[in-house]
C-alpha cells in the first residue's frame, strides 16, 4: 500500500552543518534541465539592467525588460520541471522561509480577484510592476536562485559576468552623455536611451550597487593571488562606477555610499588591530577602494545637494552636454496620506487593498485634497507611489505588505543565524553571502523608501534568492522519490505537464505582447507624421495580439482625427455627399471607445473618452434630429458623471461636463460643473476663464469681470485671460481699458491674434482711431478671406462709417458665441499639453 512514510524522506540533520556537507549531491551533478534553467536565470539578471529591443523605440524600454523577464523566468521553470521529470526526484528545503515563499500569492489573490478589473491585475504589458504575474515572477526568481546557485564557484562566476556587463553598462552610458553635444540632431537618439537601466536616477542607483559591491569584493579577496588583468578589471569598474555616480549625482546614493564605507573601514580596523603582526601599509592597500568612497561621498554629501557648489557644476555639465531629465511622481507624504484617506473611507480597501496595478484608482480618489493646487503635475495619474513597497501598501493593502515585509525581515534573520551557527564555512562562501546581503540591504533600502523601479525590483529578489542559498543548503531536505513508484509517477508527470503547458503559453503570450508593443509603438511614430491610415493599420495589428484598453482609446480617437481631416477639406456640398461615411467613421469611433470601456470599466480616462466621442457625434448630427442628438448628450453626460465617480479627486473632468453642456447652452448646468471644479481647485486657471464666459451669457457681466480678474491673478501671463477680460470690458463699454488689454494679450499671442485683433480694432473704431481699425480688419482679411462680414466692417471704415454700420444684433451675437466657444477650445488644448 502507498503511504506518505514510504515515499517521502525527511533529513533531520543538525542545522549545524560543514561547509563541505551542505552542497549536496544534488547539487553536484548538473543535468540538461538544470544547466539551462541556470544560463537561463543567469542571463537574465545580468543582462536585464542594459537589455532593450532598439526597435520599440526609449519609450518602451520599461515595457521591453517587463518582458524579457517574464518570459526568461517562464522558459527556465520549464526547463526545470522538465529536469525533474526526468530525474524522478523532487527535493526542497524544511525550512519556513521556502514554505512562506511558497504561500505568499495567496496574500494578492484577494486584491487580485475583488481589484474591479481582473486582467489589468493579473498582468500588464506596461511598466506596471505588481501584477499577480510580476509578483509570481520575482517569487520564482528567488526560489530558482535559491535552489540551483548553491555553489559557491557559480555564484562568483555569476558575479564576474554581473560585474563585467555593469562596466559595459557604464561606459555606454558616459559615450552617449559625452555626445549628445557633437551628435545631437541624430535620427539614432530616438533608438538609444541615454540610459540603458532605466530613468536617469535609477541608474545611479544601479551604479551605486555596483560600486558598493566592488568595494566589498576587493576588501576581502586577496589581491596577491589575482592575475593583472583581473586588477585592472577591478580599477576599470571602480573608475566607471564612480565617474558616473559624479555625473548623475544622485544625493541618496552618496548617503548610502558614505555609511556603508565608514562601516567596512570600521571592520577592517578590527581586524587589523586584532593581528599585531600586520603593517599599517597592508591596512592601506586593501582598503584604498573604501576610502576613496568615503571621501567622495563626504565631499559630495557636503557640497553635492542643492545650493552646493558641486551639484551647480553638474549642472553647468548638463547645460554644456543640452542634457536634462525630470524626475517626478508622490512624495512618501502623499503616498502615504492616500492610504490613510483610504483607510478612513473604506476599512476593506485599507486591510486588502483597492486591487493589484491599480494604484492609478487610489490616486484619483483619495490623493490629499492639497494636490488638486499645485501648479505642476496635479493632472497626471500616477500608477506608483514614492516607492514600490508604499505602492503595495495602496494596493494590496495592509495585508500584503506586512506579508512582504514580514518576507525580508525572516529572510534575514535566517541569514544571520546561519552565518553564525555554521561551523568551518570557507572564505570564498562567506565573501559571497555578504555580498548578496549587501546587495539585498540597499536594493530593498531603494524599494521600501524611494523607487519605482522594475530592474532593481527584479535584482533584489535575485540578490534575496543568492542569499537565501546559504539558508537553503544547510536545511534539512524534504525528498519525494517517484522514479520507482508508477501511480505517483503518473500524478506528478501530469500535474508537471500542465504546469509546463501554462508557463509555455505564458512564453507565447509575452512573444504576442512583444509584437503588440512593437506595432503601438510604430502607430505612435506614424501619428507624430500626421500619418492616419497608418495609425489604423499598426493599432489594429496591435490589437490582434493583445486586447489593449488603450488600443482601441487611440483607435477611437484616430478616427476621430481621420473625420477632422476630412471636414476640414470637403465642401458643404462634399459633406451632405459623404454623410454616410461620416456618420460610419464616427460609429467606427464610438465601438471602439466602449470596447476601451468593457477592457477597463474602472479607469476614469476610457469613460471620458467615450464621451468625447459622444458629444463629437452629437454636434456633428445635430442636423439628423433632436432624438438622435438628444439620445449623444445623454450617453456623453452619463460617461462624465461615470468617470467623475472613478475619479473623485479630479476637478479637470467637469470640465469635460461644463463644455458638454455649453454645446446644448445648458449654462446653468455648466455653471455649477465649473464651480465643483473651483471648489476642488480653487487656482484653476481655466474653470475660472471658462466661467467668465458663462456668466457673460447669462448677463451678469460684472461677476463675470471679477472671476476674470482672478484668473490674471492666477497667471498673468496667460493670454486667453487677457482675451476674456479685454472682451468684457469692451461689453461694458470701457474701450480704453480694452485696448490696454488687447494690446497685452497680443503681446503674449506672439503679435498677432485673430481673436483678439477683432474687439481691438472694434475699440479703436469706438474711440474714433479708425485708421488703426481699418489696419487690423485688413489684416484679419487676409486670413480669413471668406469671412463677409469683415468685408462689410472694412468697407464700412473706409466710408467713414461706423465698423458695425449695418451689422444686425443677430450677427453679432453669432460672432460672440463662436469667438466664445472658440476660446473654450483653446483652452482645452492647452489644458491637454
Amino acid at each position: 500500500m502507498l503511504t506518505i512514510e514510504s515515499i517521502i524522506i525527511i533529513n533531520m540533520e543538525d542545522n549545524n552543518i560543514n561547509e563541505t556537507n551542505s552542497n549536496s549531491n544534488d547539487n553536484s551533478i548538473l543535468t540538461i534541465g538544470s544547466g539551462l534553467s541556470i544560463s537561463l536565470l543567469s542571463a537574465m539578471a545580468i543582462l536585464l539592467p542594459i537589455f532593450f529591443l532598439p526597435f520599440l523605440g526609449i519609450n518602451l524600454l520599461g515595457q521591453s525588460k517587463n518582458i524579457f523577464f517574464l518570459t526568461i523566468i517562464s522558459l527556465a521553470v520549464i526547463f526545470w520541471l522538465i529536469d525533474l521529470l526526468m530525474i524522478g526526484k523532487i527535493s526542497f528545503p524544511h525550512h519556513k522561509l521556502f514554505y512562506l515563499t511558497l504561500y505568499l500569492p495567496l496574500f494578492f489573490v484577494i486584491p487580485l480577484v475583488f481589484s474591479g478589473s481582473f486582467f489589468r491585475s493579473l498582468i500588464s504589458i506596461n511598466q506596471q510592476y505588481d501584477t499577480f504575474i510580476f509578483i509570481l515572477g520575482l517569487l520564482l526568481t528567488f526560489v530558482l536562485f535559491g535552489l540551483l546557485f548553491q555553489d559557491h564557484k557559480r555564484q562568483l562566476n555569476f558575479y564576474l559576468s554581473f560585474l563585467i556587463v555593469a562596466i559595459l553598462a557604464g561606459t555606454y552610458q558616459l559615450l552617449r552623455f559625452s555626445l549628445v553635444p557633437f551628435w545631437s540632431e541624430s535620427f539614432i537618439w530616438n533608438y538609444l536611451p541615454i540610459s540603458l537601466v532605466g530613468g536617469w536616477l535609477e541608474s545611479g542607483a544601479y551604479f551605486g550597487l555596483n560600486l558598493l559591491l566592488l568595494v566589498f569584493f576587493w576588501k576581502f579577496i586577496k589581491l596577491n593571488n589575482l592575475s593583472k588583468i583581473f586588477k585592472i578589471l577591478l580599477w576599470l569598474g571602480f573608475l566607471i562606477f564612480l565617474a558616473n555616480l559624479f555625473l548623475i549625482n544622485f544625493y541618496i546614493v552618496w548617503i548610502l555610499l558614505l555609511i556603508f564605507s565608514v562601516i567596512l573601514l570600521l571592520l577592517s580596523l578590527r581586524d587589523h588591530y586584532s593581528k599585531l603582526d600586520v603593517h599599517d601599509s597592508l591596512f592601506l592597500k586593501s582598503n584604498y577602494p573604501s576610502i576613496i568612497v568615503l571621501i567622495t561621498s563626504i565631499f559630495f554629501v557636503l557640497f553635492g545637494n542643492e545650493g552646493g557648489w558641486l551639484h551647480d557644476g553638474v549642472l553647468r555639465l548638463y547645460s554644456l552636454a543640452g542634457f536634462s531629465f525630470l524626475d517626478f511622481r508622490p512624495g512618501f507624504f502623499y503616498t502615504w496620506q492616500t492610504y490613510l484617506n483610504i483607510w478612513q473611507e473604506d476599512i476593506i480597501y485599507g486591510l486588502f487593498g483597492v486591487g493589484l496595478n491599480n494604484f492609478h484608482y487610489a490616486w484619483n480618489n483619495w490623493r490629499p485634497a492639497e494636490v488638486a493646487s499645485l501648479d505642476n503635475f496635479w493632472l497626471f495619474s500616477f500608477n506608483g507611489g514614492n516607492s514600490i513597497l508604499m505602492s503595495f501598501l495602496i494596493t494590496s493593502g495592509l495585508v500584503g505588505f506586512l506579508a512582504l515585509l514580514v518576507w525580508l525581515l525572516m529572510a534575514l534573520y535566517y541569514y544571520f543565524k546561519n552565518i553564525i551557527s555554521i561551523r568551518n564555512v570557507s572564505r570564498e562562501r562567506l565573501l559571497l553571502s555578504g555580498l548578496w546581503f549587501l546587495g539585498v540591504v540597499y536594493l530593498w533600502f531603494f524599494n521600501i523608501f524611494y523607487f519605482y523601479c522594475g530592474v532593481l525590483w527584479v535584482l533584489s529578489f535575485v540578490f534575496a534568492g543568492l542569499m537565501a542559498t546559504i539558508i537553503f543548503s544547510n536545511s534539512p531536505k524534504i525528498k519525494f522519490d517517484f522514479s520507482k513508484r508508477p501511480e505517483l509517477r503518473t500524478a506528478i508527470t501530469f500535474i508537471c505537464f500542465l504546469l509546463i503547458i501554462a508557463f509555455g503559453f505564458g512564453s507565447f503570450t509575452f512573444s504576442r505582447y512583444l509584437v503588440s508593443s512593437y506595432n503601438f509603438e510604430m502607430s505612435t511614430k506614424s501619428l507624430s507624421k500626421g500619418e492616419y491610415f497608418e495609425v489604423e493599420e499598426y493599432l489594429n495589428k496591435a490589437v490582434s495580439y493583445s486586447q489593449q484598453a488603450e488600443y482601441y482609446k487611440n483607435l477611437s480617437e484616430n478616427s476621430l482625427r481621420r473625420l477632422d481631416k476630412q471636414l476640414a477639406e470637403f465642401t458643404t456640398e462634399e459633406m451632405k455627399k459623404y454623410e454616410r461615411e461620416i456618420i460610419s467613421n464616427l460609429e467606427k469611433s464610438i465601438r471602439y471607445a466602449q470596447r476601451a470601456v468593457r477592457l477597463e470599466k474602472n479607469n476614469y480616462i476610457y469613460h471620458v473618452s467615450l464621451g468625447r466621442v459622444y458629444e463629437r457625434f452629437m454636434f456633428l448630427a445635430m442636423g439628423a434630429g433632436e432624438n438622435v442628438s438628444r439620445d449623444a448628450y445623454g450617453i456623453a453626460k452619463q460617461s462624465y458623471q461615470t468617470a467623475i465617480s472613478l475619479a473623485k479627486a479630479r476637478p479637470d473632468i467637469y470640465l469635460e461636463l461644463a463644455r458638454l453642456e455649453l454645446l446644448v447652452d445648458n449654462l446653468e448646468a455648466a455653471k455649477d460643473s465649473l464651480e465643483k471644479a473651483i471648489e476642488m481647485k480653487p487656482n484653476y486657471h481655466q474653470a475660472y476663464i471658462w466661467l467668465a464666459q458663462v456668466l457673460d451669457r447669462q448677463g451678469e457681466l460684472p461677476k463675470a469681470v471679477d472671476i476674470v480678474n482672478i484668473s490674471l491673478n492666477i497667471k498673468p501671463s496667460d493670454p486667453s485671460s487677457y482675451f476674456i477680460a479685454r472682451y468684457l470690458q469692451y461689453r461694458l463699454n470701457n474701450y480704453n481699458r480694452a485696448i490696454e488689454l488687447l494690446d497685452r494679450s497680443m503681446d503674449l499671442s506672439g503679435g498677432f491674434n485673430p481673436n483678439s485683433a477683432y474687439y481691438l480694432g472694434l475699440s479703436y473704431d469706438r474711440l474714433g482711431r479708425r485708421t488703426e481699425a481699418l489696419r487690423l480688419f485688413k489684416r484679419l482679411a487676409e486670413t480669413n478671406p471668406q469671412n463677409e462680414e469683415i468685408r462689410a466692417i472694412i468697407n464700412n471704415l473706409r466710408a467713414g462709417r461706423s465698423a458695425l454700420y449695418n451689422v444686425s444684433e443677430a450677427e453679432l451675437d453669432l460672432l460672440k458665441k463662436e469667438n466664445d466657444d472658440l476660446q473654450i477650445g483653446d483652452e482645452e488644448i492647452i489644458e491637454e499639453q
